[in-house]
């Protein structure tokens, strides 16, 4: 799909059944995005609101590696958005309350006793994809990973990889990593970029 599919009478080549069920689709303002340019670039993966649903969509084509990649990831217990079915596209509703991994590194400091526990999350999503046999994600975790509230779990939330889930397999300790990660791209202090190390830590030994 491309970011000029707006309106079907404007555009007559967005698929009818995509129209009929969200209606108008406008690209999400960078600023907005849960998406990576880095991440996202040379793929079809793209981010939109709609007119006839209340949430963000993600999408990208079916049958495509990315596709290949969500499925196997799902099935050995990695978590990432809800995939459905519309036609040759995929579709990824975004939650409510969902923001990128990065918005939530800026909020750490004015609540680091809720907020810190996302990073906890953070770790038991990075074990279970090394442990899928994929490697590690290969850019900045906090532009690969969203974080959503989601009642059904145990802390009340989730951590989930977004697409495309670029990987490799590069050694990497996790812990040292994302401390790297927050220091380039953040301005935390040590104290508490350490304490959201060990979080990641903990996650990785200890989250189910």
């Amino acid at each position: 799909m491309s970011e000029h599919y707006l309106d079907r009478g404007e555009h007559p080549s967005l698929p009818e059944s995509f129209y009929e069920t969200f209606g108008t689709l406008r690209p999400v303002q960078r600023s907005f995005s849960l998406l990576s340019d880095v991440e996202t670039f040379g793929s079809d993966v793209k981010e939109w609101t709609t007119t006839k649903t209340p949430e963000r969509i993600i999408t990208f084509k079916g049958g495509s590696k990315i596709e290949e990649t969500h499925d196997y990831l799902v099935a050995n217990g990695v978590h990432l958005l809800q995939k459905k079915s519309l036609g040759e596209d995929r579709v990824l509703p975004v939650p409510e309350g969902a923001r990128s991994m990065r918005t939530i590194a800026g909020f750490i400091e004015r609540d680091p006793q809720n907020y810190s526990i996302v990073f906890r999350l953070l770790g038991g999503e990075l074990r279970a994809i090394h442990e899928s046999n994929v490697g590690l994600p290969s850019g900045n975790w906090l532009d690969q990973f969203a974080y959503h509230p989601d009642a059904g779990e145990k802390y009340g939330a989730k951590v989930v990889l977004l697409p495309p889930y670029n990987t490799h397999e590069r050694a990497v300790n996790a812990m040292t990593e994302i401390g790297l990660q927050l220091a380039d791209t953040t301005n935390l202090n040590e104290t508490t970029i350490t304490q959201l190390a060990w979080e990641v830590h903990d996650g990785w030994n200890r989250e189910t």
